[in-house]
């Protein structure tokens, strides 16, 4: 009966009756979000990373996807990095005059960063403008690219590149990988290096002081 009584929730009615459940019903939560996980891709992705699920339970249900949703093992692990990763960045505002902690969170924090760009460069499981949504505009902007990369928006990922973080090397690279695909990628570089932008294209960051257009 209480089977009937969820399936006729819909996925959204799903997910919210789920996340009241208290952990002690995990299996519970497990078995009954099994329909969900297999519904859209946004849906999928939502299911498996909300905040609800509680650290020591993570590893139950990595687990669990492990065993019936291989596919969502990647993008359940880059929410996990990304959460640990904004976590850390709020840590290191609260620390800036604390010079030895900070060197210690950098650490931290750039090993984080790793092993997310890493699973970044080989998830196709995961849909970018959903993942997109999650990640601030003017911190992690390497990550960014990546993802901006997948969803085929090669000027915002060479402005980034160029514009931002003055890599024109890592712009290269982009262009190389990407040419066979779309042949006008080179003459997106070429406005890049010698029409940059006047302002930003995100609030927070400044312009790389050798690409940087005039402002008149």
């Amino acid at each position: 009966m209480s089977e009937l009584i969820i399936f006729s929730y819909g996925h959204e009615r799903t997910i919210r009756y789920l996340q009241q459940l208290e952990f002690s019903h995990l299996q519970i939560i497990l078995e009954f979000s099994d329909w969900v996980l297999k519904a859209g891709p946004e849906q999928r992705l939502r299911i498996c990373t909300e905040d609800f699920i509680e650290v020591e339970n993570l590893p139950r249900v990595l687990d669990f996807l492990l065993t019936r949703h291989k596919l969502l093992v990647i993008p359940h692990l880059e929410h996990q990095y990304l959460e640990k990763l904004q976590q850390l960045m709020k840590e290191l505002e609260k620390v800036e005059e604390e010079c030895e902690n900070k060197t210690e969170k950098m650490d931290t924090l750039n090993k984080y960063r790793t092993k997310l760009y890493n699973l970044l460069k080989i998830s196709y499981n995961s849909p970018p403008d959903v993942v997109l949504k999650d990640f601030p505009t003017n911190k992690m902007l390497e990550e960014r690219a990546l993802i901006l990369g997948r969803l085929k928006k090669h000027e915002k990922v060479l402005a980034i590149y160029i514009q931002i973080l003055g890599n024109v090397k890592r712009a290269a690279e982009y262009c190389e990988t990407h040419y066979e695909e779309d042949q006008d990628i080179c003459l997106i570089l070429l406005k890049s290096i010698l029409s940059p932008l006047n302002q930003p294209p995100y609030e927070g960051i400044g312009l790389h002081k050798e690409f940087c257009g005039s402002i008149e």
